[in-house]
């Protein structure tokens, strides 16, 4: 009897407490492998994570972007800025040795400038001796065609009156161009100057 009780009992548990669900027969038959509740939230976490790490470096990036333009207002004012961005005369004003040249020429000009009032002794360009005058033409020749390129550098012309060293050159270049080319063509064609300078024995 205990026995049958045994074998009546088999089943009884089996059916109280079965070892697989249909959920559980339905996936096994699909082929679908089971996740516990850990995994899914694991993957969940996971995703997560990679949401964070997204924006994190979206926000570094806005970062760096934030950091270039407060670094480039701290730079100050660079007339360069308003210089185009393709063409020769740009190609030309942006390069260091442009500069360069520019300041030993000025040097050069600033020890002729002492030269010329020590042994020059002509009131006007046209009676000086012709060493002074091929000097003030070489000069005058040279910060002439400094200053054209640098004012066709620029994107828009009228930014050139922005910049405190170009409008200060300018009109250094106009006082200089109105000494040595229009003052002497006046002297020349009026007949006013003196005939023992260079124009004087070219005549």
């Amino acid at each position: 009897e205990e026995s049958e009780m045994s074998e009546d009992g088999d089943p009884e548990d089996k059916v109280k407490t079965p070892h697989t669900s249909y959920a559980q027969d339905a996936r096994e038959l699909s082929g679908i492998p089971e996740v516990s509740f850990e995994e899914t939230m694991q993957a969940e976490g996971g995703k997560k994570s990679i949401h964070m790490q997204q924006a994190m470096f979206q926000n570094s990036a806005d970062m760096k972007q934030a950091v270039r333009a407060e670094l480039m207002k701290e730079k100050g004012y660079d007339v360069k800025n308003f210089y185009k961005q393709t063409g020769l005369f740009q190609w030309i004003a942006r390069h260091n040795w442009f500069d360069n040249i520019t300041i030993c020429v000025i040097g050069i000009y600033a020890v002729w400038m002492a030269i010329d009032t020590d042994l020059n002794q002509a009131e006007v360009i046209t009676e000086a001796e012709p060493i002074f005058f091929v000097a003030e033409q070489i000069f005058c020749s040279f910060f002439t065609v400094e200053l054209a390129i640098r004012f066709l550098a620029f994107q828009w012309k009228i930014n050139c009156f922005r910049d405190a060293w170009f409008v200060f050159d300018l009109l250094l270049v106009v006082s200089m161009i109105l000494e040595t080319w229009v003052m002497t063509l006046v002297l020349y064609f009026t007949g006013e100057g003196s005939t023992s300078g260079l124009l004087g024995n070219a005549s």
